[in-house]
């Protein structure tokens, strides 16, 4: 089997039968697409599969509550493809995706990253003061151009704004493809294929670390939907953030683990950032933890989240490095706008 396409999912059958019905459209045998379903009660989605009948359609469910990592490592397990690319529930993909998969697969190329279209579901809601995307928004220099990635280089680039997620030239599982190879020796070291409790961060930057080679193609071959029960739309709302306890699908162990240099605080800019560093200690490549802006998470959080601002004054004045980080992060957002 050339490629897998796993979708990890929990409590989301709205979007995800839509999910399944855009993929499995798309003619070609060179795929599985793998569904990993931790719902309790998954009646209607077991249903709704098992009347599509097409053989590409792997369904696996599993009742006992399980963290996003947890899911996801079991979608890995699941799967035979050379390759495996990860996409959420509420999803989708251009058929071009099976092409460019052939493409690194000839050459023995082990990473696949490019573009990644957005498209609000009808449910997205946005906050009073929010800026509303169009229903389906792209980028425009999208020429189909092959561009050779450094993996560690694009991983260091990346981790320069932490905060503001991943960028497309970046080796990743999501929203991107990966070899077999690859997932592997992640595993062999980290004895996870997901060391971190944000996919997405921890997934690139274990990945970035045993890769050989990859590429970049300026192609929308994603589609990444935005819902109202995505974490996007929890963000455009304001409620991605909060209590570190408060957040059932982390790992049960979150709060031991976090990260010392970080306050023990929920939101899109901390969860990053302790990805990152989960990620390099589990693979075994602490002397890369340098690399994650920790005066950039603290300078967003300053900014964006009111309700910790006391809270993330005394944290960093107990330490004045912390300090000194967050004026070097201040001074580099207002004046230099890096």
């Amino acid at each position: 089997m050339l490629l897998s396409i796993i979708i990890p999912t929990k409590d989301r059958y709205y979007y995800l039968k839509e999910c399944i019905t855009t993929v499995l459209s798309v003619n070609t045998d060179d795929f599985e697409l793998i569904i990993q379903d931790n719902t309790a009660d998954n009646s209607e989605i077991r249903d709704f599969c098992e009347a599509i009948r097409d053989s590409r359609l792997k369904y696996f469910h599993y009742s006992e509550p399980l963290s996003v990592v947890d899911n996801l490592n079991k979608a890995i397990e699941n799967s035979c493809g050379r390759y495996v690319c990860f996409i959420g529930d509420d999803d989708s993909i251009s058929s071009s995706l099976i092409d460019a998969v052939c493409y690194i697969d000839r050459h023995d190329i082990d990473c696949l990253s490019f573009y990644v279209s957005g498209y609000n579901w009808p449910d997205m809601e946005f906050a009073v003061d929010a800026i509303k995307d169009a229903r389906l928004f792209f980028n425009k220099d999208a020429d189909g151009s092959i561009v050779q990635m450094n993996p560690m280089i694009q991983l260091k680039k990346a981790l320069k704004d932490t905060i503001s997620g991943l960028p497309y030239q970046v080796p990743r599982l999501y929203h991107g493809v990966v070899s077999r190879r690859c997932l592997d020796k992640v595993h062999e070291i980290a004895r996870t294929y997901t060391p971190g409790p944000s996919p997405d961060m921890a997934g690139a930057v274990s990945i970035s670390l045993v890769a050989r080679s990859a590429v970049f193609i300026r192609a929308h071959l994603v589609i990444s939907g935005f819902g109202h029960k995505s974490a996007r739309g929890e963000g455009k709302r304001k409620a991605h953030q909060g209590r570190i306890e408060d957040k059932p699908w982390l790992p049960k162990n979150q709060v031991e683990l976090w990260d010392n240099e970080l306050p023990k605080y929920f939101s899109g800019e901390t969860i990053l950032a302790q990805s990152a560093f989960e990620a390099f200690c589990a693979m075994k490549k602490p002397q890369y933890i340098k690399w994650i802006q920790y005066g950039n998470v603290y300078t967003r959080l300053f900014k964006h989240h009111k309700e910790v601002k006391d809270d993330l004054i005394v944290f960093m004045f107990k330490k004045p490095v912390r300090l000194l980080r967050f004026a070097k992060g201040l001074f580099e957002k207002l004046y230099l706008r890096i």
